[in-house]
């Protein structure tokens, strides 16, 4: 990517996320990016720390120290958080302000009042909020960049873990040596971490099976399983005749459907749970979201485990802070051309001309322009067409080609509505 046109200069912050949450988005190398662009940046001392980075690496590329974070709300116009703004944030939100962030999936009563709550603060400040696993690529409106990065990180580490619990529950390790069967895998879900996951576990030398309803993804993974060293992929229609066949032959069984908003798809059942093998593991990597599975109690690293129907539940919501350091760098260097985007021409102009901020913008001036999260939180959902009309109308349609898209916005949402369960990025 060339470097971008810098047609204005702004104030980009973080500061310190909540207990559970490890991983930032404002990396040094990002902070880097920004002050060469001419932005100053701003930061929360010790914000980063659980993650591997120092203040003095903020400093030396540029950034300023900030001792709490209403001083980093009230210095900057772009906060770069990873989840929302706590509650005890909200009075901090400036007008007009732009947070990117993740927006979870609220699985209680009193997370989903939170958002409620959230979507009020944005209301009355007339804030803007745009979430990053909802970015697609301009290019290739299906990718979703940040959401990969974050699917591909949850299979490595969920890999990991389950390797760790059979090894641990039953003795078993996924590679069998000579005379010693391979650990049977399922894989429910085909999309970018279970594809990852799939081709990991295989790699180990199990004996991988991948299940989705959408027969031209799991061609898709076939024919790159014959092509590579995963040679131990085979792939499956998801059904529950096909499902329940499967179950009983099966060591582990990973939740990878992973959806880039909203609740995941249940695709395991209690009572189907009940015909795996006493001992086997399931890793629902879906657990932020709500989960694959329906015995899933979304927990944390440091409670991930419990035991349900004799299997071993491995459900840690924030698995990905198992690596924050590295997580960390995924999510930012996959983040980072849309936030210079943003940075260099103000939101309007960086999402008139960009499919992927589109679909990733959630809330814009304090409209809500996400249709989940606006069934979500009981808000009026407001088309981001219909809020940028005037924007539209002053710029040369040459300029913008903003018909065009609005009509790949369209057809991408409609791609989204569809009944797989498979969420590509």
């Amino acid at each position: 990517m060339g470097p971008q046109e810098v047609a204005q200069q702004t104030s980009v912050g973080a500061v310190m996320e909540g207990p559970l949450e490890y991983r930032v988005v404002l990396t040094p190398a990002l902070a880097r990016e920004l002050t060469a662009n001419g932005h100053a940046v701003y930061f929360q001392s010790g914000f980063a720390a659980r993650a591997g980075f120092t203040d003095q690496m903020y400093i030396h590329a540029g950034a300023q120290q900030c001792a709490t974070a209403e001083q980093v709300y009230q210095n900057c116009t772009i906060m770069l958080l990873v989840n929302p703004p706590s509650t005890e944030e909200y009075k901090y939100i400036r007008r007009e302000q732009v947070l990117f962030s993740f927006v979870p999936f609220a699985a209680t009563a009193a997370a989903q009042q939170q958002q409620r709550e959230l979507m009020q603060a944005l209301a009355a400040a007339a804030a803007t909020l745009i979430c990053y696993s909802s970015i697609v690529s301009s290019s290739n409106p299906t990718f979703a960049p940040v959401h990969y990065a974050v699917c591909n990180t949850a299979a490595y580490l969920g890999v990991q873990q389950a390797a760790n619990l059979l090894a641990n529950s039953e003795g078993l390790v996924f590679g069998g040596p000579p005379g010693a069967p391979a650990t049977s895998v399922l894989v429910l879900g085909g999309g970018p971490c279970g594809a990852r996951a799939a081709a990991l576990a295989a790699a180990a030398g199990a004996q991988v099976t991948v299940m989705d309803t959408d027969l031209a993804l799991l061609s898709r993974i076939s024919s790159s399983s014959s092509s590579s060293s995963s040679c131990g992929v085979r792939t499956l229609q998801y059904s529950q005749a096909n499902l329940e066949a499967i179950l009983p032959a099966t060591n582990v069984v990973f939740g990878c459907a992973i959806p880039a908003a909203g609740r995941a798809p249940v695709l395991l059942s209690q009572q189907q749970q009940q015909l795996l093998p006493a001992g086997a593991a399931a890793v629902d990597l879906a657990a932020a979201a709500g989960g694959n599975f329906a015995a899933t109690k979304p927990g944390s690293i440091e409670n991930p485990t419990y035991s349900s129907s004799g299997c071993c539940m491995y459900t840690a919501a924030n698995i990905c802070c198992l690596a924050p350091k590295t997580s960390s760098l995924a999510i930012s260097h996959a983040a980072m051309p849309f936030v210079l985007q943003l940075a260099n021409r103000g939101w309007k102009a960086a999402v008139l001309n960009s499919v992927g901020l589109q679909q990733g913008l959630f809330v814009a001036a304090g409209c809500c322009t996400s249709a989940f999260l606006a069934a979500a939180t009981g808000c009026t959902y407001t088309p981001v067409e219909q809020l940028l009309q005037h924007e539209i109308q002053q710029l040369p349609q040459q300029q913008t080609a903003i018909a065009q898209l609005k009509q790949q916005l369209n057809t991408f949402r409609g791609q989204q509505q569809g009944a797989s369960f498979t969420v590509e990025a």
